[in-house]
């Protein structure tokens, strides 16, 4: 894997059908190498936000909001109850600059 960039900063985790909720997140913008999926572009990273934020995230969904105010859908793998890894879902053009 490739790094392209990575950022981190204070921004907001809004589940499907709540309020956002104040998140820290830190997150690295990675493009595969090798393989049958090379040049594939991977946006993942981890947040920390309240408990109610990740709990409200239904099936695991929510959208994101960077501190440049840019939002993307990510896919939530919750590791206690105010953190979680997540995977930013395309399209993410704006992380690529």
């Amino acid at each position: 894997m490739e790094i392209l960039r990575r950022l981190t900063g204070a921004g907001m985790l809004r589940p499907p059908g709540m309020a956002a909720a104040r998140a820290e997140y830190w997150l690295s913008v990675r493009r595969r190498k090798t393989g049958p999926k090379a040049g594939e572009v991977i946006i993942s990273g981890q947040v920390q936000t309240d408990m109610a934020a990740l709990l409200g995230a239904r099936e695991g969904r929510a959208w994101l909001t960077l501190e440049t105010g840019a939002i993307y859908e990510v896919e939530l793998h919750p590791l206690t109850t105010t953190t979680a890894e997540f995977r930013v879902l395309p399209p993410f053009d704006g992380l690529l600059a």
